[in-house]
């Protein structure tokens, strides 16, 4: 009878543990980003493998790198720094998914020759099926 109390923490243990992991299915996923400026270009869509170990939308360029990066229940933060020649650009964001779907916001601080241009865009996101090397 001793071992009750110890199945039903352990039980209780992998619910809390099974619970923790995000809400959001694995596979290919289309974003959409919208930058929230006057004569911004039209929205920019990538493809992504997204799995629960990497839910931060990548950025397109090469020369770009995450610098941080946090997943707190359904909602994935991070920051990012891209360099090209003398632009430097420092991005932060934050998406929140919910199984099939994602939205969220992205701050891009963007400095070239000296002059600084900060800029607000809007990111939503769709699962489209399963990633294509798997």
């Amino acid at each position: 009878m001793r071992w009750y109390p110890r199945l039903f923490l352990l039980a209780c243990f992998a619910v809390t543990a099974a619970s923790a992991a995000p809400n959001v299915h694995e596979g290919l996923w289309e974003y959409e980003i919208k930058m929230d400026m006057p004569m911004a270009p039209g929205p920019m869509k990538q493809t992504q493998c997204v799995t629960q170990e990497d839910l931060v939308p990548r950025q397109p360029q090469a020369n770009c790198k995450t610098t941080a990066s946090k997943v707190s229940g359904d909602t994935a933060t991070w920051t990012a720094q891209c360099k090209q020649g003398d632009m430097t650009m420092e991005s932060s964001g934050t998406v929140t998914y919910r199984a099939d779907s994602m939205q969220g916001k992205i701050k891009t601080t963007m400095n070239m020759g000296g002059r600084t241009h900060t800029s607000n865009s809007t990111i939503s996101g769709k699962r489209l099926g399963p990633c294509k090397d798997k």
